[in-house]
Parts: C-alpha cells; sequence; structure tokens
C-alpha cells in the first residue's frame, strides 16, 4: 500500500469540511446545495445587516473542532506544516473550481501557482511525505497503517 494509498481518502474529506468551511455550502451527492447562510446572533451576520456598533459586551460564544473524522488530524498537521505544503494540499483538494464556475484541471491549478505541471506533482508528493510523518507522530496508539 502505497502512502497516497491510505492518505488521499482523509486529505478528500478534509478538503470537502474545508471547502465548506470557506464557502458556507455543502454540496450533497446528488447534487442538491445546502447553504449554511449567516446565523443571526453572530458579528458576520450583524456586520452584514449594517448593525455593527465596535464591539459592546463581550463574546460568549464557544465553537467546538469544526472539522470531523480524519479530517481533525489532517488539519492539525496541515495548520503545522510549510506555506509550500498548506499551498500544494489547499490548491489539490480544497479549490476545485475557478471563479467562474469551471471546474479546474491541474494544468489551472499548477498555472495558479506558478509553477509546470511536474514540478506540481513532485510538490504534491512531497506534501504526500510529510503528512505521513506528521500524522505517524499523531497515532499514539501503534502503527496506523501497513507499508
Amino acid at each position: 500500500m502505497s502512502i497516497r494509498d491510505w492518505l488521499e481518502p482523509m486529505l478528500r474529506e478534509w478538503g470537502a469540511q474545508r471547502r465548506r468551511i470557506i464557502t458556507g455550502r455543502l454540496v450533497r451527492r446528488d447534487g442538491t446545495v445546502h447553504e449554511d447562510g449567516w446565523p443571526s446572533a453572530s458579528v458576520a451576520a450583524a456586520m452584514f445587516d449594517g448593525g455593527i456598533t465596535g464591539g459592546s459586551g463581550h463574546a460568549r460564544q464557544h465553537f467546538p473542532e469544526v472539522y470531523t473524522g480524519h479530517a481533525v488530524e489532517i488539519w492539525r498537521a496541515f495548520s503545522r506544516a510549510s506555506i509550500e505544503v498548506r499551498q500544494v494540499i489547499h490548491w489539490h483538494y480544497v479549490v476545485t473550481h475557478d471563479e467562474h464556475g469551471r471546474v479546474m484541471d491541474i494544468e489551472a491549478k499548477a498555472a495558479q501557482l506558478g509553477m509546470s505541471k511536474a514540478r506540481y506533482f513532485n510538490s504534491l508528493n512531497a506534501a504526500y511525505y510529510y503528512f505521513d510523518g506528521a500524522l505517524d507522530r499523531l497515532d499514539d496508539k501503534g502503527p496506523r497503517k501497513s507499508v
């Protein structure tokens, strides 16, 4: 089993959850869409409605971990990664469409990062090795994967 075989499903899960956090949209498998919208008591809702006053009072919100499943482990390792690893992983697993709604292929993603397709794949492979080591350190219950 290669690194990519066991790691890619985890990265795809993280990418889908990250995309929902960034966009506020969940696209279901059947094509229907759920818009998260603005919570009525949030600062963002107040700004959106033009009712921001400069912050009287204090925050009473508590946000639990927003990632679930393996995406939590990926997020924790991602936040400690170098900028190069974060960029290629973000573009490969989170960015799916361009600003016009067209599906982005590898060539377009590589161009956005200012690199050739070969360099893009080399960077992606280096990122896989980073996650392989980072996730091994996170797992204290013995080996997660067979090599």
